[in-house]
């Protein structure tokens, strides 16, 4: 089936209502749920500039969306509203074969990022996809993605245009890698965690998985260093920080190592498909989520 996505700005909160008949009532209170989860970012919001100058905060995802397919039980022919996100939400949604996949967002640079990503997986063979959005990026020259860019340029949309027009340098980069949080969490990678950890102890970090006894003696051994702890809550306070404020009484630096102290002991290293870019800044293909795991063709 020929599924087609839709993404919209939208200002205004959602109702059941607004759903679509075909959604199951279960189904409509995740996507509410997911929509509304948009809106505790509102001071962040009100921080930035409106138009086309404004910051995209996030380029990559952080959830698991192929569970989050699974809870909403998308079936082939659902119609489905979603946010855009960065375009995961609205794009992963395609692997379940849908008839249409309706994305809203109350972020214009998020759907700005969600309809070139979908223009190029339509336009693009898979390998210019991935190299335009940054997988193995250290290894394509910057101006080879603005070539990439020039050749689906005109089948974009004025203002997304406008917008990636006056942000050609995060397309150089990878536009993986273009959000305010991602480009923290890059610093990170390519300046503070050298400091702690050479590369082969990083790369033996990441091949770790297939003996789970073995990857937690490793974590709690080598890796798990006083240093490492501080400076992985150094950076998580600041992703938080930009994202609402110093938030008081609440350290969520410490929050976000117990959850990542969790993920080690439960999921593999060489199955986790967010910790290569959090360890070295990209993303080399070993291991993806979502849509940027399959060849989707949007028509």
């Amino acid at each position: 089936m020929t599924s087609t996505v839709l993404l919209k700005r939208c200002v205004v909160g959602l109702t059941k209502s607004t759903m679509p008949r075909m959604m199951q009532p279960q189904t409509a209170a995740i996507v509410n749920q997911t929509f509304d989860t948009r809106y505790s970012y509102k001071s962040c919001y009100e921080k930035l500039k409106v138009g086309v100058q404004q910051e995209l905060l996030f380029s990559q995802n952080y959830i698991d969306m192929e569970k989050v397919n699974k809870l909403m039980q998308i079936r082939a022919g659902h119609k489905i509203l979603t946010i855009a996100g960065n375009g995961t939400h609205a794009l992963s949604k395609l692997l379940a074969d849908p008839e249409q996949v309706i994305a809203l967002d109350v972020d214009a640079p998020a759907l700005h990022m969600a309809k070139l990503q979908a223009t190029g997986m339509e336009l693009l063979s898979r390998n210019e996809f991935c190299s335009l959005i940054g997988i193995n990026r250290r290894t394509v020259p910057p101006n080879e993605r603005l070539k990439i860019y020039e050749h689906i340029r005109l089948a974009l949309e004025p203002e997304t245009a406008a917008f990636w027009d006056l942000s050609l340098n995060y397309i150089k980069d990878g536009l993986l890698y273009c959000g305010v949080i991602d480009q923290t969490v890059t610093a990170f990678s390519d300046s503070v965690l050298p400091l702690i950890h050479d590369n082969s102890t990083i790369q033996e970090y990441l091949a770790l998985g297939n003996d789970m006894n073995e990857q937690i003696r490793y974590h709690e051994e080598i890796w798990n260093s006083e240093i490492w702890r501080k400076e992985y809550m150094i950076m998580r306070n600041k992703n938080m920080s930009t994202v609402s404020g110093p938030m008081e009484d609440i350290n969520y630096g410490l929050a976000c190592l117990r959850q990542y102290d969790r993920v080690i002991r439960h999921v593999p290293n060489n199955k986790n498909v967010f910790l290569e870019t959090l360890l070295t800044g990209d993303i080399t293909g070993k291991c993806m989520a979502g849509h940027l795991n399959q060849c989707i063709v949007i028509l």
